[in-house]
């Protein structure tokens, strides 16, 4: 079909790969560029000419063949891996709070998860920013014993919410620290995105696809 040039602002894990979303720079509208039926894009398939993959607050030009929403990610569009990404600028974190989503709830309620009715029936985007002055991130083990993850407590108009983080490179950052709590307070943006099919909870979970901190 052509081009579009997006504002990144999540480069997050996703199962078979990552998860890459940003804002139309034309529209402002929500943007994830995926594979066909939704797929995880490879870290070639976001990375430059130069080899370098793209980074949150990239403006990036990119290759796509056509729309593809689904039900639960009604922004999808299907890239051409056939071409690299461009570079076009850098994004100045200071104007995104003119991006921040304004609805009472993130995701009509303030559970981690939503059903596959309610997301039939209520979901119009699978992407919002928010913005934080106060955060607290939990590093535990995962259920059954498969690792540990990280969780996002944080008030977010008037309501709390409890999400598992997916930003690889805060999750990074957490490598070395011990489990348990840590309280952070200054101003974060983060991109909450709503992830695939759990089918043994027939849900799909909230995730902090993105933490980004105004330096």
């Amino acid at each position: 079909m052509g081009d579009l040039t997006i504002i990144c602002l999540t480069n997050s894990r996703k199962p078979g790969g990552r998860c890459v979303a940003g804002l139309d720079c034309k529209t402002g509208e929500w943007i994830r560029p995926v594979r066909r039926g939704g797929g995880a894009v490879t870290i070639g398939d976001i990375s430059y000419i130069s080899g370098h993959p793209a980074k949150v607050l990239d403006i990036i030009k990119i290759p796509v063949i056509e729309r593809e929403p689904l039900y639960y990610q009604p922004e999808n569009w299907v890239i051409d891996i056939k071409k690299y990404w461009e570079k076009k600028g850098k994004f100045s974190a200071e104007e995104l709070e003119n991006f921040c989503g304004k609805e009472e709830y993130i995701f009509c309620n303030s559970s981690d998860r939503l059903s596959v009715e309610q997301c039939q029936s209520n979901v119009d985007s699978s992407l919002t920013l928010v913005k934080l002055n106060k955060i607290m991130f939990e590093k535990k083990e995962k259920p059954h014993g498969s690792g540990t993850q990280i969780r996002a407590h944080f008030k977010y108009k008037k309501h709390w919410y409890n999400l598992v983080v997916t930003d690889v490179e805060w999750e990074q950052g957490f490598n070395k620290k011990e489990n348990g709590c840590h309280e952070y307070e200054g101003v974060f943006y983060l991109v909450i995105s709503l992830g695939e099919l759990l089918e043994t909870t027939n849900s799909h979970f909230k995730l902090v696809a993105s933490v980004i901190i105004m330096s």
